[in-house]
């Protein structure tokens, strides 16, 4: 199998005159509990998911020669649990009670459009002029679930970005044979089937939920415009931004399991102080069996239309789905190279996997 372990970085960059390092100083969990303030230079996201809403649609779009306005774009979401951090020098300091005593998750979305199409591999960009979004929430419920996408946008809001910068995306299919999406290492969650080999598993479509196989990579892309919660963030951010970096996607999932629910519309709650926020979007329920015959979440929640084959273009939904890491870097503004891609293009992925489907395979860039 050629599943890509997907990974993204969130790189906070200072806005200095200077090139000096300086750290930020970060309490884990704020006014709720006692763990020691930390000078984070590094945020590790665990592995999850990515969604391209609209991607295979785009995609379509874009071979046949029609863009109208918007007829080429598409929205990439994600969402992720931290699981460490590390310093200004690369020493681990991940915070004493995370993910025991609290959790601290985040939610993303970024408009994207085609811009190439290429034998197996698709190419995209960011529209910087669709305002995105970047919303890190602290929780003293340790609910976020990769299956269900429930948790992930709930506690008290500690971090927004709104102003996202360039970035390029591309994705490749390997193969158009359908395999199981779901390969992770507690089973296939959608459908009747084992994995028997790990990556390679076939897949019937319409018993189980297929994919085509692929992966995807990105540059940089910096959002920016942040607003924090004084109680956590000790150090202020106006220079700020975080980053989106070394992003990478693949398919089918062999490291967590794929989402049926994704938020798609950031929370209302104010940035400033603990106000918390609601659990909103997501439910708890899931049922083994195929993507579309999940129960349909109320707003902002959505429910991926990937069609039988997921990432196989023609054959599949308008959207399509990917496995994805990320870590995250503050790092100086002179230090950061110039914005690039949020890999979370990769989803062009799943676009990749319908170009294959058709012998096209589609490269997210």
């Amino acid at each position: 199998m050629h599943m890509t372990k997907l990974v993204a970085a969130f790189a906070l960059t200072l806005g200095l005159s200077t090139g000096a390092q300086a750290g930020v100083s970060f309490d884990p969990d704020g006014p709720y509990g006692s763990a020691t303030v930390i000078d984070v230079g590094t945020f590790d996201w665990g592995p999850t998911n990515l969604l391209a809403l609209g991607a295979n649609t785009a995609i379509a779009n874009f071979l046949a020669g029609t863009c109208p306005p918007g007829g080429c774009t598409f929205t990439l979401y994600t969402m992720a649990t931290l699981i460490g951090t590390k310093d200004q020098s690369g020493t681990i300091n991940t915070p004493s009670g995370l993910n025991t005593d609290y959790e601290i998750t985040a939610i993303a979305g970024f408009t994207e459009v085609i811009t190439g199409a290429f034998g197996s591999t698709v190419f995209f960009s960011t529209v910087t002029s669709d305002p995105g979004f970047l919303q890190i929430f602290f929780d003293l419920s340790i609910d976020s679930n990769d299956l269900t996408g429930y948790g992930f946008n709930d506690g008290d809001l500690i971090l927004q970005g709104t102003t996202v910068g360039p970035a390029t995306s591309n994705f490749t299919t390997t193969g158009t044979s359908p395999l199981l999406l779901d390969q992770s290492p507690d089973g296939n969650q959608y459908g009747p089937s084992p994995v028997t080999t790990v990556g390679t598993t076939p897949c019937t479509p319409g018993v189980d939920q297929c994919t085509l196989p692929g992966f995807g990579g990105s540059g940089n892309i910096p959002v920016d415009t942040l607003v924090t919660d004084p109680n956590f963030f000790l150090t202020p951010l106006a220079l700020f931004g975080i980053q989106f970096a070394n992003i990478s996607l693949g398919l089918p999932y062999i490291t967590v399991n794929p989402a049926d629910c994704y938020t798609i519309a950031p929370s209302a709650v104010p940035v400033v102080g603990t106000t918390s926020a609601p659990n909103a979007g997501c439910t708890t329920l899931h049922s083994d069996t195929l993507m579309a015959l999940q129960d349909i979440p109320p707003p902002p929640g959505y429910l991926p239309n990937i069609g039988f084959v997921n990432a196989a273009f023609g054959l599949g939904g308008p959207d399509f789905v990917a496995q994805t890491d990320f870590n995250s870097t503050l790092t100086p503004a002179a230090a950061v190279p110039e914005p690039g891609s949020l890999a979370l293009l990769g989803l062009g992925l799943g676009a990749l996997g319908l170009a294959g489907f058709r012998r096209r395979g589609l490269r997210l860039n």
